[in-house]
């Protein structure tokens, strides 16, 4: 009976997996142009499952486009014991601006030189730790690890939390840009760029650089930002979903409580962080509830994007965009590049402040950028530290109660021996 019961979810498993890969064909990211990137043959995006021991498990497509690498699609998540729903319909890195403190110019890497193509690392190299997953074009690395703990309760064993991380790597000069994604048993999706590489500016001036030896120069620091671009498609039914900001505010100074401000983004705009009012962004499925509050007040289903390693910014004069944190747009297939979009789209605006105009919000797509600035230093010298800069989108009512309490094991006698806890 077992035999057979294993048999028939086998067959069930496969012929999900079939037609998962059949959404899994996708257009190509970037859309050549008579001025864009060096292309490549179109690319095909490839499925993946990357599932849990506690039944959790993700399932989504990825393929490599010439300008943003790694693009993440169709992503889909499902606790233990839990349907799979749907979350993006696409998810990838719209501009990654490089500027060395000393120069009025910067460097727009995604559209001007790109992160695929010749520029894409596929070394066995950059693996140690993982394994391969290989596409019908490119390899990417995969890596489990355990994170840090699900629960933990008195006379209980401690629940783990594990993630799977997806990696890639691109190469440009000497500097070494390593996208990750991060996606953890219990839904986190932690988006991150980290960068590295080797020493390859100086400068004779001190205020804008650091003395790693005694050449007399100094080696030259510079600002890095980083945007995302998050198309939402939350149960599969993207035009119900909305944008909600979120301020927690203090009544008073010297009070320690706060209460929560919601207000809901209707139309397209930009947005800054507040640190003060620890401010965050929910994107939410309007008609899917996990539970009930009562009628007036369901939970909805979402995702909360939580901005706190935010604390650096970029300005450009030419480039509006960047004065701020997050920008809220309509879904159009030609906005891909929150600058230099045109490079691969000539039918469509230039930068992120052209796609901002005011429309009502029906099919969202957050832009989110992130800052850091790094200086070199004497005891890396000539290598560059990693620097990592990335944030979380955190579930929110995914579900009426936690999936994971069934799972806990309590200690039930002095020889150690233990009971799984029975589902009430």
């Amino acid at each position: 009976m077992k035999t057979l019961t294993k048999i028939a979810l086998l067959i069930l498993l496969l012929a999900h997996s079939a037609v998962y890969a059949s959404v899994c064909e996708t257009e190509p990211f970037s859309t050549p142009s008579d001025n864009s990137i060096e292309t490549l043959t179109s690319p095909t995006a490839n499925p993946i499952t990357l599932a849990f021991d506690s039944g959790a498990r993700w399932e989504l497509c990825w393929h490599v486009d010439n300008a943003s690498g790694l693009v993440l699609s169709n992503i889909h998540y499902g606790g233990p014991g839990m349907p799979l729903r749907k979350i993006m319909e696409s998810a990838s890195i719209a501009q990654v601006i490089f500027q060395y403190d000393e120069d009025t110019h910067a460097s727009h890497l995604i559209s001007e030189q790109g992160f695929g193509g010749e520029n894409w690392v596929d070394g066995a190299q950059l693996c140690k730790h993982g394994e391969w997953v290989a596409g019908t074009q490119h390899r990417i690395c995969q890596q489990r690890r355990e994170l840090n703990l699900l629960a933990r309760a008195r006379h209980y064993r401690s629940l783990p939390r594990n993630e799977i991380t997806l990696h890639a790597v691109s190469k440009i000069g000497l500097n070494r840009f390593q996208q990750v994604w991060q996606l953890t048993e219990d839904g986190e999706l932690n988006p991150s760029l980290t960068y590295s590489g080797q020493v390859s500016r100086f400068t004779d001036n001190s205020s804008f650089g650091v003395k790693v030896d005694d050449s007399g120069l100094y080696a030259s620091n510079a600002t890095l930002l980083v945007n995302w671009r998050l198309d939402f498609n939350i149960d599969n039914s993207p035009t119900n979903d909305r944008v909600d900001e979120f301020n927690f505010i203090a009544e008073n100074p010297t009070d320690l409580t706060r209460k929560i401000s919601i207000t809901e983004i209707t139309n397209e705009s930009f947005r800054k962080i507040n640190n003060t009012n620890f401010r965050g962004w929910r994107i939410s499925d309007q008609d899917l509830s996990s539970g009930d509050n009562g009628e007036s007040s369901p939970t909805r289903i979402g995702y909360f994007l939580d901005p706190q390693p935010s604390g650096y910014q970029f300005t450009q004069n030419d480039k509006r965009w960047t004065d701020f944190d997050i920008a809220v747009t309509n879904q159009k297939r030609c906005e891909k590049l929150a600058s230099g979009n045109q490079s691969i789209n000539q039918d469509c605006g230039t930068h992120l402040y052209e796609f901002v105009n005011d429309e009502i919000i029906e099919d969202p797509v957050l832009w989110f950028s992130l800052t850091r600035h790094f200086t070199p230093s004497k005891e890396d010298f000539p290598a560059i530290r990693s620097n990592r800069i990335g944030f979380s989108l955190i579930p929110f009512d995914w579900s009426k109660s936690s999936p994971f309490s069934d799972l806990a094991i309590p200690v039930n006698n002095s020889a150690g021996q233990s009971q799984k806890v029975q589902s009430q």
